[in-house]
């Protein structure tokens, strides 16, 4: 791993991207249903199998483990424990005792006072307790009143026992106490009877027996009401007192007949679930109908059989054995080994439930009973519903985490194999760890993540802020995450919580639109994987107050606002403030705001805190305005923009393009490759810190990457200062581009849509020209006929070629190449064939043969001009790891200096993206009243329908900065508004109709006259993007052709040709262009013999012949072969049709016997 955060595998740099996945823990969403909408639970671990609950369509409550099968819930409550219907009801429901007949309390001679073990009684207290409590149990206990001797070791108010006061007193005298009795035990004694207490005529006789007839008073009820009793549902199994007999189950609805059964049978009281709870749990009620314990094995209880259903259901094949039953439900939930909730796991399951330790990352049965409970909760109403897309609910895993379960997948290989090995090894004596242990396993699974891992890229390298944005890219997509396919639009969506902690804006177009994200400026990762953001704490008093971080579940119960509702740290606008308060946008004042921003760009990433007037910006061209960025070509010559937003310098410093001083000193020493700085806190001996610069290097996408010193010899720098400038910087700010002096208008047609005119200006100051550095690479292998050689002695080449080339056969350093110019020589042996008997007669005379070679050499390829900057030769030394079976490897570097041209890409930092379509002389170029000559025209017409008119104000606010000569910053959201503009204008020494409007005269350039109208006119700043015509530019001949459908390659690596689709014919044919048609669908495409001979017509100078049968009709007729049909082209004299320019195959069905083909094409005309 580098220091800038990227990694080294196999010589190139690659970044580990985050990812964004779905958090463990328990989620509660809704799913669609024929019938409606219906919610569900979802326990999802960090590794194990997932729990899932549903209530389907007959509102029962289903469970998949390990999304197999559904089982009634109840089936999974019982195998954990709680295993009646009475146990499982109790568990959601409370209950109430339901009396049939009996006694009503109307009077109770209560105690005076309810005592409990541990009172202490004082002697009045004591007196009243002996009479309601005539079983009363004390014990003497004294406390100190008064302590008159210093020395004595007590002090007021402390309690002793009659053992210690009699020994301390055998020491001090000065001391008093005062005597208590503490209760031990009332023995239930005293008449705990309270008014309109029912009693059972059992209990009422054990009461008068046990409080005596004048403790209470009571009146006999025959039965309670039985309005209210009916409907009730028993909570536990209603059993007869006299035979044993269960005469109602649980869960049995109570109705008039069956109260007069209880009656018959002498049931007096039974305990029923609270109305409340019954209808809260109706679904659970439903599903203990479904899930009836009557229908279990009887030779087991019924947790046993519960275990054994969920078996079958997990493990259909296994034999169902109930020890192996319990085993798999225990390893498959609760084994440390096989599950893992994880530390987020458990957190997210204790904001939900109860507070359980972190450091229990196992599932309880308590968490399973919670959800169910919770999930009812959902369902009537009583909880929320969790949103799927909250950033609550999806955590990024960052490289460390990754790493680590590459590390755990490589360990348990390992783990596996050594068991292996312990156990067939007779001799354990003779074992050694290394023959045990073997290593290979970690070595591959590390290999294949940052090889071939979704999340391992190559790292983007165009420019600075292309690297910086992808190190700090988080993908949803990846091992474990969404699939691009099958992504929906509500997770693609910007959500109300990447406030501050996603960019809205910055995310790739196509099919990857909202899956490929980017952090936020100021957002950050906390150790549980959330996405943090900043906030000040508002105090009481309506002041700022200290830095919170906050995560998504953090700020849904604040009220948060922006701090673009401060202007230079006062307060704008009304007294009333637009507050997020969850998903609501209040207006509240603001001693009722809890947080507000640390900034107004914290919302928007890095690329789109770039783009000045972004608030004004469409959010459509605001997402292409930051990519574009991205794709800017580092130029030779950058200049950092007149109209920043004061992230230019952050943005630089962050991507590791420069260098700064690590410690103050004076600068001794300034080369191209090295800087020098005398300190006197320095780490080295001689006192000197060094400095190396990178001169030249090619970067992983092809450009170049070039440092250069900014400090001169006797300077004296700070720590931190920067002393380097490096690629697409200036001055330690970014500059991807340059400010050139623009004009709206159009121009000839030649800028029409999206096109640019630019002047021939900047080609002759180098004003866009870049430098791209491409690299060849040979290998010299080992092969079977023979070693490959690299050499400058190559067949059949002029030695004229070979100039270049030194005496190994590899091209010199300084060397100006083109297209077909020898990198590298290189020949291959041939292999032998047998030879004749006249041969081998011959060799045995002559002696052996010189073998034959063929040239292998490496070309430059089309396209590709320029000068050899570096090569390197790796060879088998100890020092150059080579692949096995390499003998010697080369790498030449290239490097071509390319000069902005006609089809190159060009765009601004508003999504005004365009291509060059003309370049003018200077002097053709509208020129401003003073003579200067426009630099860029663009259509005027890009501006209003694609609504990103920030460029109308950058290019107001560019023309006044160029006029003072001074650089400015507008941040988003907090940017420069209109009158500051014109302000600034106004201070300028332009025409006073320029000040007022912004606008010039423009004068034509070929002609000299005026144009009829004023014209918008300034500096804007513009990009030129990876997107250039030279590595498009692409011609075909001939060339290769697939093999099935004998049609040309697509594309320039293939060397392919330009394919003609459906709707370019349909054009051909509704022009008529049939001649032209048939030629591009036969010669020109799989006319395997017609292209042969047209090609010898073509250069012998004859006469084409007419086409012939393209390939694509031989595969209908094998494709129609595949489906049992038979065709066959017959010319049959009598089926001939009139002459016609059409051909047409005649086809007739065959019946016999035996049988014959189906179908069979009789004729072709």
């Amino acid at each position: 791993m580098t220091e800038n955060g990227s990694f080294i595998v196999n010589g190139s740099e690659r970044v580990i991207v985050s990812q964004l996945h779905r958090s463990p823990g328990v989620i509660f969403l809704e799913k669609s249903l024929p019938t409606g909408r219906t919610p569900t639970a979802q326990i999802i671990p960090y590794r194990g199998a997932w729990v899932e609950f549903e209530i389907d369509t007959k509102d029962q409550i289903y469970v998949r483990i390990d999304k197999r099968k559904k089982l009634p819930a109840t089936v999974l409550l019982r195998a954990l424990g709680w295993e009646s219907d009475a146990d499982i009801l109790k568990l959601y429901a409370k209950t109430e005792r339901l009396v049939l007949a009996g006694w009503q309390v109307t009077h109770a001679e209560g105690p005076a006072k309810q005592l409990k073990s541990g009172d202490l009684l004082d002697a009045a207290d004591f007196r009243q307790a002996s009479t309601d409590y005539p079983d009363l149990e004390v014990e003497r206990c004294y406390r100190v009143t008064e302590v008159t001797d210093k020395n004595c070791p007590l002090e007021i108010g402390q309690e002793l026992t009659y053992k210690d006061r009699t020994n301390l007193r055998r020491k001090w005298k000065g001391f008093e106490t005062e005597l208590f009795r503490r209760v031990v035990d009332t023995h239930n004694s005293g008449c705990e009877l309270i008014p309109g207490q029912v009693l059972t005529n059992s209990e009422y006789e054990g009461a008068r027996a046990r409080y005596g007839s004048k403790a209470f008073t009571a009146e006999q009820i025959l039965s309670q009401d039985s309005q209210e009793s009916v409907g009730r549902v028993c909570a536990e199994d209603i059993i007869n007192p006299e035979t044993g007999e269960v005469l109602l189950t649980a869960n049995t609805l109570l109705t008039e007949t069956e109260l007069e059964r209880l009656g018959e049978a002498g049931v007096e009281a039974l305990t029923v679930l609270d109305a409340e709870d019954c209808q809260h749990i109706r679904f659970l009620r439903n599903t203990l109908e479904r899930d009836r314990q009557a229908d279990y094995e009887e030779p087991y209880t019924l947790k046993d059989a519960a275990l054994l259903t969920i078996f079958r259901t997990l493990r259909p094949g296994d034999p169902a054995g109930l020890e192996n039953a319990r085993k798999h439900l225990s390893w498959l939930l609760f084994d440390a080994h096989r599950y893992d909730l994880g530390v987020v796991g458990r957190y997210k399951l204790n904001r939900k439930f109860q507070n359980i330790p972190e450091t229990l990352r196992t599932l309880r049965p308590e968490d399973i009973a919670a959800t169910v409970d919770y999930l009812l909760k959902v369902h009537n109403g009583i909880a929320p519903k969790d949103d799927l897309d909250h950033l609550g609910n999806r955590r990024v895993r960052v490289i460390g985490e990754l790493l680590e379960n590459q590390f755990r997948m490589g360990l348990f290989q390992i783990r596996r194999t050594t068991r292996e090995r312990l156990s067939t090894d007779n001799d354990i004596a003779k074992v050694v760890p290394s023959s045990l242990v073997n290593p290979k396993p970690l070595m591959m699974a590390l290999r294949e993540f940052f090889g071939s891992n979704q999340l391992s890229q190559f790292m983007q390298q165009i420019n600075p802020l292309d690297e910086l944005t992808h190190k700090r890219r988080i993908s949803a997509i990846g091992p474990g995450g969404l699939h691009r396919d099958r992504a929906t639009a509500a997770v693609r969506d910007v959500h109300r919580t990447h406030y501050g902690r996603v960019c809205p804006l910055e995310t790739p177009e196509g099919p990857s639109i909202g899956l490929i994200v980017s952090l936020a400026c100021y957002g950050r990762i906390n150790p549980y994987g959330f996405i943090e953001t900043p906030y000040h704490r508002v105090d009481e008093d309506a002041k700022l107050g200290p830095v919170e971080y906050l995560t998504a579940d953090s700020e849904d119960t604040a009220h948060i606002a922006a701090r673009a509702t401060q202007r230079n740290g006062k307060q704008t606008g009304d007294d009333l403030l637009p507050v997020r308060s969850g998903e609501d946008v209040l207006s509240l004042p603001m001693e009722k705001v809890d947080y507000i921003g640390v900034s107004p760009q914290q919302i928007v990433g890095i690329s789109a805190a770039l783009v000045p007037f972004l608030e004004h910006e469409d959010a459509n061209r605001a997402l292409m305005g930051a990519n574009h960025q991205r794709q800017a070509v580092p130029l030779v010559r950058p200049e950092a923009p007149l109209v920043g937003t004061g992230m230019e310098a952050p943005a630089a410093l962050y991507s590791g393009a420069l260098i700064t001083a690590k410690r103050a000193g004076t600068v001794t020493s300034v080369s191209a490759d090295e800087i020098l700085i005398y300190g006197e806190n320095t780490f080295s001996e001689m006192g000197y810190d060094v400095y190396k610069l990178q001169t030249f290097k090619r970067s992983n996408s092809g450009t170049c990457i070039h440092q250069h010193p900014i400090v001169a010899v006797g300077d004296i720098v700070e720590a931190e200062q920067v002393i380097v400038d490096g690629t697409s910087t200036e001055n330690g700010e970014l500059a991807l581009g340059r400010n050139v002096l623009c004009a709206y208008m159009p121009w000839g047609g030649h800028n029409y849509e999206d096109s640019i005119l630019i002047s021939e200006t900047l080609i002759k100051e180098d004003t866009f020209t870049s430098i791209h550095i491409e690299e060849f690479e040979v290998e010299a292998r080992e092969t079977k006929v023979g070693p490959e050689e690299i050499t400058r002695d190559i067949p059949n080449v002029s030695e004229q070629r070979l100039t270049q080339l030194d005496e190994e056969g590899i091209i010199r350093v300084g060397s100006v190449v083109g297209a077909g110019s020898i990198l590298v020589g290189k020949i291959t042996p041939k292999g032998e064939s047998e030879y004749g008997p006249e041969e081998k007669l011959l060799r045995a005379i002559f002696g052996e043969k010189v073998k034959e070679v063929r040239d292998a050499s490496t070309y430059v390829r089309p396209g590709v001009e320029g000068v050899v900057i570096d090569v390197k030769v790796f060879s088998r030394k100890p020092d150059d790891e080579l692949k096995p079976g390499v003998i010697k490897r080369v790498k030449v570097y290239v490097a071509s200096k390319r000069p902005i041209s006609v089809g190159d890409k060009m765009a601004g930092r508003y999504g005004n993206k365009g291509v060059i379509a003309k370049i003018l002389p200077a002097e053709d170029m509208p020129y401003l009243p003073d003579g200067t000559p426009v630099e860029l025209v663009l259509n005027p017409l890009g501006v209003p329908s694609r609504m990103n008119v920030g460029q109308i104000l950058e290019i107001h606010l560019g023309w006044a900065c160029h006029e003072l000569g001074i650089r400015v910053a507008t941040p988003v959201f907090d940017g420069a508004t209109e009158g500051e503009i014109f302000e600034m204008l106004g201070k300028t020494d332009l025409p006073k109709r320029s000040k007022q409007s912004g606008k010039s005269i423009l004068f034509d350039g070929r002609t000299g006259d005026p144009f009829a109208q004023e014209v918008t006119v300034g500096y804007v700043y513009f990009l030129k993007l990876n997107h250039l015509v030279a590595d498009k530019m692409h011609a075909r001949s001939t060339g290769p052709y697939s093999l099935v459908t004998q049609q040309p390659l697509g594309g320039k690596a293939q060397h392919g040709g330009q394919r003609l689709g459906e709707m370019e014919v349909w054009a051909l044919e509704a022009y008529g262009a049939a001649h032209t048609l048939q030629e591009m669908l036969t010669l020109k495409s799989d006319d395997v013999l017609g292209r042969r001979e047209i090609y010898e017509s073509v250069v012998k100078g004859l006469n084409p012949e007419p086409p012939g049968t393209p390939e694509s009709f031989k595969v209908l007729v094998r494709e129609l072969q595949t489906l049992g049909l038979y065709v066959s082209l017959d010319k049959d004299e009598d089926c001939l049709l009139q002459p016609s320019s059409h051909s047409v195959i005649i086809f007739e069905v065959c019946f016999s016997n035996p049988p014959a083909p189906l179908l069979q094409a009789t004729g072709f005309v």
